[in-house]
């Protein structure tokens, strides 16, 4: 499993990101999802992952803030306070799935707008070839000697 430095700084942004605007209903892990997966741009798997371990980082930073302040504590009814949690619990784990598919989506979005050459400055009449990645599954224009997602040589 290769893990970039960027895939790395795209999950730690991501589960700040996440942390902060999981309290948006699906539409926060959403959007974190989608910046994920633009950034890492790595194809479906690692944009997916990366979504995915941003989220329960960031699930992590909540459930932190959450039990550090004692909000379910201050509940007097323990029944009550075990269903609030349980509620949580249940949304993080939707929102998670939010957050890498969003994120895996994204990645496809960057893979496929980099297919097209949208240069309206000037005509050009040499095609591009482009190939895809027998490791990890990127499309690579013909002109480079190694792989922009995973850096092997062709």
């Amino acid at each position: 499993m290769n893990i970039s430095p960027k895939e790395v700084a795209y999950v730690g942004c991501g589960a700040v990101g996440y942390a902060l605007f999981s309290w948006i209903p699906l539409a926060g892990p959403a959007f974190v999802g989608l910046l994920i997966g633009y950034g890492v741009g790595n194809g479906m798997m690692h944009s997916g992952r990366a979504g995915a371990i941003a989220g329960i980082a960031g699930s992590a930073i909540n459930a932190y803030i959450i039990y550090s302040f004692g909000l379910f504590g201050a509940l007097d009814n323990p029944a009550l306070a075990l269903f609030m949690m349980w509620l949580v619990a249940v949304y993080n784990i939707v929102s998670i799935a939010v957050c890498a598919g969003s994120a895996a989506l994204a990645s496809v979005t960057n893979s496929i707008g980099s297919l097209f050459n949208f240069d309206f400055g000037r005509a050009s009449s040499d095609g591009v070839d482009y190939v895809i990645c027998g490791s990890c599954g990127v499309g690579n224009m013909d002109v480079f000697d190694e792989c922009k997602g995973c850096g092997k040589a062709k």
